[in-house]
């Protein structure tokens, strides 16, 4: 970042004369932009280790062979299924009733 901050201001110190007589090439406009723009344009790229980490470890968990594996059909079930329900006390912890 320094250095990138010491080449535009060197760039900027040798143009000023070009600057002063409305004199100034294009490659040099140019190449001021670009060293401005380098290190924003760097930074964006920074986090893409994260992702590419971040891909390969979700990969791997869908990759996974699953511990319980369950038939394709199962049996099926005749008849009706109750749930009966008894002595159930509720309350919440920090409510007084």
């Amino acid at each position: 970042m320094l250095i990138s901050g010491l080449t535009v201001t060197s760039l900027l110190w040798l143009s000023a004369g070009s600057i002063s007589e409305q004199q100034l090439p294009g490659s040099l406009i140019a190449l001021v932009v670009f060293c401005a723009l380098a290190p924003v344009v760097a930074a964006a790229f920074l986090p893409m280790s994260q992702v590419i980490t971040s891909a390969q470890r979700v990969n791997d968990i869908i990759d996974q062979v699953p511990a319980i594996t369950f038939p394709a059909q199962g049996r099926a079930r005749t008849g009706s299924l109750a749930v009966e329900i008894e002595q159930l006390d509720f309350s919440y912890p920090d409510r007084p009733d």
